[in-house]
């Protein structure tokens, strides 16, 4: 009885540190993607600004990238998306007159308008 006791909690044990995704001091966001301020399209791929963040969907394999300020984004609240074909680029405008530009996964932040 005291093995089947001591072989029930290993098995419950190594299930529960099976199940941790995350690793301790790393973060996850859960954000609300349903209230869609803007739309860009840039060929096969599709940009969502919400007040969240941003999201990218893919027409081809129908994936779905999200950007947070976890991964970069300066701000919230996300009022109008363009992107340019010729220098392969996103212009992200906010609510409170911060602009970041994306390009090659990278995010550039130009705070002039919000700074005024």
């Amino acid at each position: 009885m005291r093995n089947a006791c001591f072989f029930v909690f290993i098995c419950f044990s190594i299930n529960l540190s099976v199940s941790q995704q995350i690793t301790i001091g790393d973060w996850a966001m859960h954000l609300n993607y349903t209230n869609i301020n803007t739309i860009s399209q840039a060929g096969n791929n599709i940009y969502v600004g919400t007040k969240s963040g941003l999201f990218l969907y893919d027409h081809v394999d129908n994936s779905l990238v999200s950007f947070s300020k976890l991964d970069g984004l300066s701000s919230l609240n996300i009022t109008a998306l363009e992107y340019s074909d010729e220098n392969e680029l996103l212009m992200v405008g906010y609510n409170d007159g911060n602009i970041d530009i994306l390009q090659n996964n990278q995010v550039f932040n130009i705070p002039y308008i919000e700074m005024a």
